[in-house]
């Protein structure tokens, strides 16, 4: 089972989420193997600069929010990842699933356990 058709179920039902990504489009904001929490917001709650996760051709994409756009009367958003020149397109205020509030950092099991052992560091 893929987890991205639940993951928008349960945002579009208001409820949050966690989940780790892949991907290297975020840069060094969000790297493969993170953990990010997304809460449920709709477009006019976004701010330029959110990181906002929506749906595109059937897949969750989590980019920058960096301006909007009207056309004929409809207002669309436009989205690019840090590690991206352009801008996604435009995309429909209606894909919008939520706002990444918090990004956990993956740490690689061999570095946890060198820290743990060398360093006395990750003490869980």
């Amino acid at each position: 089972m893929q987890a991205s058709p639940l993951i928008a179920d349960l945002l579009r039902a208001g409820r949050p989420v966690r989940f780790r990504v892949r991907g290297s489009s975020m840069g060094e904001t969000i790297r493969t193997g993170d953990v990010v929490e997304v809460e449920p917001v709709s477009a006019p709650q976004l701010w330029r600069g959110d990181i906002v996760l929506f749906e595109r051709h059937g897949r969750l994409v989590a980019h920058r929010l960096i301006g909007t756009v009207s056309d004929a009367g409809l207002t669309c958003l436009l989205f690019r990842g840090d590690n991206h020149n352009g801008s996604d397109g435009v995309v429909p205020t209606q894909a919008v699933l939520g706002r990444v509030s918090h990004v956990e950092r993956h740490i690689p099991n061999l570095v946890r356990a060198l820290g743990r052992r060398v360093f006395g560091l990750f003490s869980n």
